[in-house]
């Protein structure tokens, strides 16, 4: 394929003129973030809640030592008695409460980490709190737990470790340097923008696509380096060109104190903008850091990254694309919108599976606390409605999501546990809310037939499952320690990464997903629409 410089357009074999897919530069961005790393290991986190003294009796101290001329206070054993805390920190290989009082109760070595966890129900408001060392714990885990190397012994952490990990530097990603691609990577970008160029037809569009970067810079080495591949898809973005790039959602992981977390965000954020195209930032569950606040800080609002902390952080990053709904269209802030690819004839319509107020529904509770279950706002469903019915036949439509919507056979998946499909009381109506979404999509594509497909994440694995004549796929996690790459992915590797360049050709009716990096055995390549 040859470019015509004189028309602005590109030239197939047959000297058929063919609409540039490569994209609008956007310009030199203005880029935000730091590349400070906080060493947490000696930090006091901000999280609240009660201990009980099951296994014995414990002095509180001055200071975070066990010293004995340091003792402030003797709490006897009791399987009753609350004692509240208002932080935590680790000192002199220790895990401490900080207590009300300012005195610090030891709580166990750390050592203990990775003691078996109970589960139990103590009241509405709190179904799980960690048995650790000699004491309970109203939360689920102590904030180390989420910090390299606990992470690899702690029972909440070490599920997300992949062996990979424990051999693996800790290293920092430079956040307002665009990574420099390996040779393997470099040369899987030339080649998928030379299929691109050998398969487009008259009308093609090209959106890059990541989800489930989890990004954190303290939990594993895996987690650090997800920075990486946000970067590495912005590489191909700016030297090779798309038309818009899109992260899928759970830009970041979510369990860390709210300003570590933000500051996540804000280096996942440059990460996009240096690939100087159009892009869009989905709303995911972890993002709103319900994850540390739930987990490990009794609940406490302050650690959340509200619906009006997303738009600074966030939305307004994009929103110059993304034509988002507001006021009474909107009333949860959330991210849906429409974006029309310029020169074409490719609408993206973007929804948000979290959107619910900041607040709990009912009462606060581990099941329903922020976005335990997919949500959509009555808004969120008029709006999609009114919209499909707004665009004409000619056009070729393609969804993105977090999450993939209820009212699709659970068998056409190839993976179970469909979060889109929980019913339990603690889900409330989000079921319906979901179906709703599904059959607003499949009625337009009975009368209109021009849905191409809906891309989610959200399940870190490579699926597709086709239904009311809808396409419907979702994609692996773009972070190499989970997901159904998690065994295999190795760091520094080619299969480390995992985003794909989805090109959508409106003429011959066929969407492609070109991967650089892990596939999964599930992985669609292709469809027609």
């Amino acid at each position: 394929m040859d470019f015509n410089s004189k028309g602005g357009s590109f030239m197939d074999s047959k000297n058929n003129s063919i609409r540039d897919f490569h994209g609008k530069d956007t310009g030199k961005p203005s880029l935000t973030s730091v590349n400070d790393r906080a060493d947490l290991k000696g930090h006091q986190f901000e999280t609240q809640g009660w201990i009980k003294l099951i296994g014995k009796g414990v002095d509180s101290h001055k200071t975070p030592d066990v010293s004995l001329l340091n003792i402030e206070h003797h709490y006897p054993k009791s399987a009753v008695n609350k004692i509240w805390y208002q932080g935590k920190v680790v000192a002199n290989n220790r895990i401490w409460a900080v207590l009300r009082d300012g005195s610090y109760l030891p709580l166990g070595p750390l050592s203990s980490l990775n003691v078996f966890r109970n589960q139990v129900t103590v009241s509405p408001k709190y179904d799980y709190f960690e048995s650790f060392s000699y004491v309970q714990d109203q939360n689920k885990a102590q904030p180390i737990e989420a910090v390299w190397p606990y992470t690899a012994t702690s029972h909440s952490g070490k599920n997300d470790v992949n062996g990979d990990d424990s051999s693996a530097p800790v290293e920092e990603v430079p956040s307002q340097e665009l990574v420099t691609p390996t040779a393997a990577e470099l040369a899987r970008m030339q080649a998928i923008d030379n299929e691109i160029s050998q398969t487009a037809d008259a009308g093609t569009v090209t959106i890059a696509f990541i989800a489930d970067t989890h990004i954190d810079s303290w939990k594993t080495p895996g987690t650090m380096r997800a920075l990486r591949e946000i970067q590495l898809m912005s590489y191909y973005a700016k030297n090779f060109g798309v038309d818009l790039m899109i992260h899928g959602g759970d830009v970041n992981d979510g369990i860390q104190p709210k300003e570590y977390s933000e500051s996540d965000v804000t280096r996942a954020m440059d990460a996009m903008k240096m690939g100087q195209r159009p892009f869009i930032v989905l709303q995911g569950n972890h993002d709103d850091n319900s994850g540390y606040s739930r987990d490990v800080a009794g609940y406490d609002p302050n650690q959340l990254i509200t619906n009006a902390d997303a738009q600074n952080l966030r939305v307004a990053a994009f929103d110059q694309w993304l034509d988002i709904p507001t006021g009474d269209q909107n009333p949860n802030q959330a991210v849906f919108g429409r974006y029309d690819i310029p020169n074409s004839s490719v609408v993206v319509l973007v929804l948000d599976g979290f959107d619910m107020p900041d607040l709990p529904r009912d009462e606060e509770h581990y099941n329903t606390f922020r976005h335990g279950y997919t949500h959509y706002s009555e808004a969120q469903i008029n709006w999609l409605q009114q919209t499909l019915a707004e665009i004409d036949d000619d056009k070729t439509i393609v969804i993105f999501d977090h999450i993939t919507v209820n009212g699709i056979d659970p068998n056409l998946w190839h993976a179970g546990g469909r979060f889109e499909n929980n019913t339990g009381k603690a889900a409330g109506t989000a079921a319906q809310e979901s179906h709703a979404i599904y059959q607003a999509i499949v009625d337009h594509q009975a009368q209109h037939h021009n849905v191409a497909g809906f891309l989610a994440g959200h399940t870190h694995m490579d699926d597709a499952a086709f239904s009311g004549d809808v396409q419907f796929a979702t994609v692996t996690c773009g972070l190499s320690d989970r997901g159904d790459g998690k065994t295999q992915r190795q760091i520094g590797k080619l299969n480390e990464s995992a985003f794909e360049i989805i090109q959508i050709n409106p003429v011959t009716r066929s969407l492609t997903q070109h991967r650089l990096g892990f596939q999964g055995s599930n992985f669609k390549k292709q469809w027609q629409f």
